[in-house]
């Protein structure tokens, strides 16, 4: 399950309208990626930035560099001080194919939990293969 973020981008004829990004609901593994990029469109320094958005620029700096997650009420802003605007959309987990129709909710959690049963066996047996001290769990720096 994704969000899909689209970030007008300033009108320049070199670059393409928006900027997509899928982020996976709970890791915002991109914003960072959102924030550098919409601040390199408008040639704005991390520390003017700050200033315009009164914080810090080891704030912005920390959420370009991926350790901080700010929230959405706080990338919008930061957006909004840049000029750009914060869209959010959701699209549908599985596209119905043919006759075959969509799965329903039922289905979807019944479907979920399977894998949630899946990944608990894959980490029980590695536990296990951990403690028989298996080979293939050793770790070895590269």
């Amino acid at each position: 399950m994704g969000i899909l973020i689209e970030v007008p981008e300033a009108r320049h004829r070199h670059t393409p309208r928006s900027v997509l990004a899928k982020i996976s609901l709970g890791v915002w593994s991109c914003v960072w990626l959102l924030l550098r990029e919409a601040r390199a469109r408008h040639g704005i320094s991390q520390r003017r930035l700050a200033l315009r958005a009164r914080t810090s620029q080891d704030a912005i700096s920390r959420i370009e560099r991926g350790i901080e997650s700010p929230t959405l009420e706080r990338l919008a802003n930061l957006l909004m001080v840049l000029g750009e605007r914060l869209e959010l959309d959701t699209v549908p987990l599985v596209k119905a194919q043919g006759d075959v129709a969509p799965l329903t909710a039922r289905e979807r959690l019944r479907e979920a939990a399977s894998w949630n049963l899946v990944a608990t066996k894959l980490e029980i047996a590695g536990t296990q293969a951990r403690k028989a001290g298996h080979p293939a769990t050793r770790y070895v720096p590269s």
